[in-house]
């Protein structure tokens, strides 16, 4: 009998001591309401309740283009995030898929990966990495101004 995938809800509290890296411009493009023009304070808040549980370490890398898709304001603000928490915050270089720098950075660290993205085309690319992250990866959605995320039985660090 085959396995059924369920979805299953992680609390903020199921990652603490886990190393989280989040695909940054796929959750800033979840919490933003315009699509044109990205919005930073929903980030920041899902920031602030990943460190209040007190996760392990938390990274989180951006598209190259990012910083671009904000007003003026939050395009201030969000270069000086990223200029305050240089180890852990980075933006892609130009011509560089983001998305191959997560997946690396997960599987050599051992990261959660938080994104609404599944990678498939990673899966003959970065192998190894792909199926770190098939293993240990959450969805996140925001909806009323609340963080919520997602995974499914077959997570490890569920298990854990």
């Amino acid at each position: 009998k085959k396995k059924l995938n369920n979805t299953i809800p992680v609390g903020f509290s199921d990652l603490a001591g886990k190393n989280i890296i989040i695909d940054g411009a796929n959750i800033l493009h979840e919490c933003s309401s315009a699509t044109k023009q990205l919005e930073l304070n929903p980030l920041k808040k899902y920031i602030q309740e990943l460190e209040s549980a007190n996760v392990g370490s938390l990274s989180i890398v951006f598209d190259a283009s990012t910083q671009h898709k904000f007003s003026k304001e939050d395009a201030v603000e969000f270069i000086s995030m990223i200029n305050d928490n240089k180890s852990n915050y980075t933006l892609a270089p130009k011509a560089t898929e983001a998305d191959s720098i997560v997946l690396n950075i997960a599987h050599k660290t051992e990261s959660i990966v938080i994104t609404n993205d599944f990678y498939d085309d990673y899966k003959e690319k970065l192998p190894e990495a792909y199926n770190w992250f098939k293993s240990n990866h959450i969805t996140a959605s925001h909806v009323m101004g609340i963080w919520s995320m997602n995974t499914t039985n077959s997570n490890e660090f569920m298990n854990e």
